[in-house]
Formats: structure tokens, sequence, C-alpha cells
């Protein structure tokens, strides 16, 4: 995420086993006013996480993203999304709107 883009409410992250793509791992968490999403307590592993945007919204990124976690440290898996503007009266659209959505998935130590 750059300096002054803003994260994205709305966003649905989905964490999974990494060796085993259909056992999904926590709940499915849905970003607040800020965009982030945190996962604590990880055991050192490889994750997928998976994010699913919110209505009128388009990736700019990947949706899935393989991670892999270490004990005590902080990994990061941040998503990209943006939306178009509403057409002005003249017809012209403005650029896309890019909002992103970051995470922190942190490991235990061991």
């Amino acid at each position: 995420m750059d300096a002054g883009e803003p994260g994205l409410a709305g966003g649905i992250i989905r964490l999974y086993d990494g060796d085993n793509p259909d056992r999904l791992l926590r709940l499915p968490f849905v970003t607040g006013a800020d965009g982030v999403f945190y996962f604590d307590v990880l055991a050192a592993a490889r994750y997928i996480v998976t994010e699913e945007n919110p209505a009128g919204y388009v990736s700019t990124t990947a949706d899935l993203m393989y991670v892999w976690v270490f004990g005590g440290a902080t990994t990061p898996a941040n998503f990209g999304d943006w939306i178009l503007r509403t057409a002005t009266p003249t017809a012209t659209i403005s650029q896309p709107y890019k909002v992103f959505i970051p995470a922190r998935m942190k490991g235990v130590r061991w």
C-alpha cells in the first residue's frame, strides 16, 4: 500500500491450509473501515489467503496468495482493488480509484 492510499472496507478474507486448500482454518474475516485484516497466533507454516472483492470493485492483484509464516514474524499479504468513479455530466470518466487491503499475519514463537 503506497502512502496516501486508503484501505478498503468490506473485503472478505479467508485463510486456508497451504497444504490442503479445501481446509478453511478461520471464519471469513470482513475488513473494517481501514481495510486491515490480521490473523494472530498462527503456527509457522504455509497458508493460502484469499480475497473476495466488495461489490463494485475489481482486483488489481491476484485474489489468492500463498504466504509463509515464520515463528515470531509478521508476514504481509496485500490485495489491491479499484473502482471506476461515476461518469460526470460531460460523459467523461475519471481515473480508477485504487484501494488496498493490507494484511498482517503473525506466527507464534516456537
